[in-house]
């Protein structure tokens, strides 16, 4: 069942279970192969985007935050690190081409 959050709920779907199972909302990790390089995009917040969440506690107590940056320190003559607060390839596209023209792969994490 697809989750309805952008609608209200009436008394018709009020015990209909609700759930993010199949949600197109939510984002989801993606590691994106081109030629030798890869672009790693990364998500901290996976839960539904319509939530409110703190982005300084977000990044502050963030334990996949961590990990990344601990996997970032390993290769860090190698990739190129972006911290973002959203994310879109169509805006960046020149960017991300020029740094995977000087061999880096990408790591871009996203709030």
């Amino acid at each position: 069942m697809e989750m309805k959050c952008k609608r209200q709920r009436t008394v018709f779907d009020l015990f209909a279970f609700w759930n993010c199972n199949h949600c197109q909302e939510i984002r989801q990790d993606e590691v994106i192969g081109i030629g030798r390089h890869v672009i790693g995009i990364y998500y901290l917040q996976e839960s539904c985007p319509y939530i409110e969440v703190n982005h300084e506690e977000l990044f502050a107590f963030s334990k996949k935050l961590k990990q990344l940056l601990q996997e970032a320190m390993v290769v860090q003559e190698s990739i190129v690190l972006f911290l973002l607060d959203s994310f879109s390839l169509d805006q960046m596209e020149d960017i991300l081409e020029a740094f995977l023209d000087l061999d880096f792969d990408i790591q871009i994490i996203i709030g």
